[in-house]
């Protein structure tokens, strides 16, 4: 288990910078992922359901 937390405490540093919370860290890679799929793809209609569907959850986060 300590092993797990210290990978994916090295995985967050690596991709994210240590000044990110673990929350704002996922956000912040599913944000990028929505944008390489909005990028990729021309169903503009699911991509906005999708970035509404994240936009609750991360109120729901951070309130």
């Amino acid at each position: 288990m300590v092993v797990v937390v210290y990978v994916t405490q090295n995985w967050r540093e690596s991709v994210c910078g240590s000044s990110y919370s673990w929350i704002n860290c996922v956000f912040y890679n599913l944000n990028r992922l929505i944008a390489v799929v909005n990028l990729n793809s021309r169903m503009l209609g699911l991509n906005f359901w999708m970035g509404t569907q994240i936009e609750r959850i991360k109120r729901i986060f951070t309130d």
